[in-house]
């Protein structure tokens, strides 16, 4: 490395000369095995390589969004952001070419997820929910098919991604059910632990009522007993 930094302009540093080598199929040469031909012969290529990185027009992120606006695309600021890194590019550095890569992207994803209609998306609910032996009705397959955020342009993957979002729909279908039954049966259980509290509770006023009823009778016949019998002078017992 010091050889060839040896035969470069001062300006030119060692990461940009490893930024050169990144670009070429052996990104890590034996810089120490060549001769000054083979070296001076680099040194051109990477004064070249500054040359044609400082000639690279750099385009500026309002560009960007002017750009998409006029392909349809009406994103804030936020949102051209996150589609210029979705795209694989640094929207605070964007350089010549990046804006109709970003454009070329936004595109693509759009033509893909308008790909498949919400009619069609519920059809492949419909047949997938009926491969798999599952029986659905209209709301549920439209349910599922809304929530399908996103379908491969693939078929096979979006069959997959389609039977997934069923076999999801359906374990929160029976963890809500089994939620209902247990909360039913609970409902049940206290109905009947009220009822019988409640049963219990008449049943002992009703024989507190009886038996109150009882002594209030045999007092009655007691005093009925023991007039009749102080006629005779009898004595009577208790």
């Amino acid at each position: 490395m010091d050889k060839l930094l040896k035969l470069l302009p001062k300006e030119i540093t060692e990461e940009l000369i490893r930024e050169f080598f990144s670009t070429k199929e052996n990104p890590n040469p034996d810089l120490d095995s060549l001769d000054d031909i083979e070296l001076q012969a680099i040194a051109n290529d990477v004064i070249a390589y500054k040359k044609k990185k400082k000639r690279v027009r750099k385009e500026s992120f309002a560009d960007l969004a002017i750009v998409l606006r006029g392909n349809g695309f009406n994103l804030n600021e936020q949102q051209v952001q996150e589609l210029a890194v979705e795209a694989g590019k640094d929207p605070s550095h964007l350089v010549k070419g990046d804006i109709d890569t970003v454009v070329k992207f936004a595109i693509e994803r759009s033509n893909q997820e308008t790909a498949i209609a919400p009619v069609t998306r519920s059809e492949l609910v419909s047949d997938v929910s009926q491969s798999m032996g599952v029986v659905l009705n209209v709301e549920e397959i439209t349910a599922i098919a809304d929530n399908l955020d996103y379908l491969s342009t693939d078929l096979a993957n979006s069959l997959e991604e389609i039977r997934i979002a069923i076999i999801n729909y359906i374990q929160h279908k029976t963890q809500l059910n089994s939620q209902i039954i247990r909360q039913t049966f609970e409902e049940i259980s206290q109905a009947a632990r009220n009822g019988l509290d409640k049963n219990s509770q008449e049943l002992l006023e009703g024989m507190q009522s009886v038996s109150e009823q009882v002594e209030a009778k045999n007092a009655d016949f007691k005093r009925t007993l023991k007039a009749a019998l102080s006629a005779f002078k009898i004595p009577v017992a208790g």
